[in-house]
């Protein structure tokens, strides 16, 4: 199992595949690679793609404690040092889209171009206030119960006539992505406190952001004010999807995101 140890001696897990281009793949707030199953295996028919565990989650080191982007961006900084890759494209989802922007800004030079998959720029009413109810539902009724609430936004509400009996499963599951409580509390605290907004005329990386219609945790305006602040950057919105297109939308989220990336 490749383990890289960060400079706190905390460990990420990392996988990388396929031959290409360098391709960063950054999972949102669950922090694990698997997130990326049904897109990863085509992109990395043409990209060498990388993806990792975030520190307190999946396969990484969990240590309770203070989390931040910022902390998340400098550790995906120190696992591409340490593999040798100095500039590459990213593809980061919610969370991993709120690192990306942040590399952008920090490590200008790490970043080639970004797709933005369904986030966020900074303190929003309606996402502070999501991240705070979640985090609520978490602390008082354990991971189960906010895995199998969280079900219900997460993806659209027609994906359930499918999937039913998979997403029902959530809550007697809840330890399949081994995430304690208290780590979790503390990333999405990590997430309200993100803001990167008075930042983003600062980028200059061709920038897509993408997001569905149907999108209930991070709404279509969302991306549109981060288009809206990064010269030259475009928007994608899909029609149907929820929060996870990579998941219930595969084909067309690969359709939205390979001709940017190939540019």
């Amino acid at each position: 199992m490749p383990l890289f140890t960060l400079s706190d001696g905390q460990e990420l897990y990392y996988e990388t595949r396929g031959e290409g281009p360098p391709l960063v793949l950054v999972p949102g707030l669950g922090g694990v690679a698997g997130f990326w199953d049904k897109v990863g295996p085509t992109l990395a028919q043409q990209f060498t793609v990388i993806l990792h565990d975030h520190r307190g989650c999946g396969r990484s080191s969990h240590v309770p404690g203070r989390f931040s982007v910022d902390q998340m961006a400098d550790d995906l900084h120190q696992l591409l040092q340490f593999l040798g890759i100095e500039r590459a494209a990213f593809l980061g989802h919610s969370t991993g889209g709120a690192i990306a922007q942040t590399l952008a800004i920090t490590q200008p030079g790490l970043v080639e171009r970004m797709v933005l998959s369904a986030t966020w720029c900074g303190p929003e009413a309606y996402v502070t206030n999501l991240f705070g109810n979640r985090k609520a539902v978490l602390m008082a009724g354990g991971l189960g119960l906010y895995q199998k609430t969280s079900a219900f936004f997460l993806r659209p509400p027609g994906y359930w006539h499918d999937h039913g009996p998979e997403l029902d499963a959530l809550g007697a599951n809840a330890t399949h992505d081994a995430v304690e409580v208290e780590i979790l509390a503390a990333r999405l605290d990590a997430l309200i406190a993100f803001d990167r907004r008075s930042q983003l005329g600062t980028i200059t990386q061709p920038t897509l952001a993408i997001c569905a219609r149907d999108d209930m945790v991070t709404p279509p305006a969302l991306s549109q004010e981060i288009v809206a602040g990064i010269d030259g950057a475009d928007f994608i919105e899909l029609s149907y999807g929820g929060h996870f297109t990579p998941l219930v939308v595969p084909t067309a989220f690969l359709d939205a995101s390979i001709p940017f990336l190939r540019h």
